[in-house]
């Protein structure tokens, strides 16, 4: 099967989340799966590793989109770009399944490309409402508890 993972990081920047989908794609590499993962970067490029082949995708930071994504969770430019992008690597490499993580932005690409291409979506949620809020100070302590 082949998988498109979307994300908002993945090395060369070093963090849980890059670590944490890193496994997953290793993991799903030795169980036969061909893995794509979508990642921002500098400059438009793929990349081909041992256990998954990489695109970098780059996309105009801004500082009101940026702290627009803290109190909605949803990045038009990376939106935008990705979506632009995604489309093409889903009809080049064959995706059978699409993966997102938590922004509502990779959400609606998601979505979008599997209404599109009528190919399965998985997403996960686990930082949606409750941490992040709290961290972002938009939610009291009493109220994220």
């Amino acid at each position: 099967m082949k998988i498109l993972i979307v994300l908002t990081s993945y090395f060369p920047e070093w963090n849980g989340a890059s670590y944490r989908m890193d496994g997953i794609c290793r993991g799903l590499f030795e169980l036969g799966h061909k893995i794509v993962v979508v990642a921002p970067g500098k400059e438009y490029k793929k990349e081909i590793k041992d256990h998954c082949t990489v695109y970098y995708i780059p996309y105009r930071k801004n500082i009101v989109f940026s702290y627009m994504e803290k109190l909605t969770k949803f990045n038009l430019p990376r939106f935008l770009n990705y979506y632009k992008h995604i489309k093409k690597i889903v009809r080049d490499e064959k995706i059978d399944i699409i993966h997102t993580r938590h922004p509502f932005d990779l959400w609606a690409i998601g979505y979008l490309i599997q209404k599109k291409e009528k190919i399965h979506w998985v997403t996960e949620a686990h930082k949606l409402m409750s941490l992040t809020d709290y961290q972002n100070h938009i939610r009291g302590y009493l109220s994220y508890k």
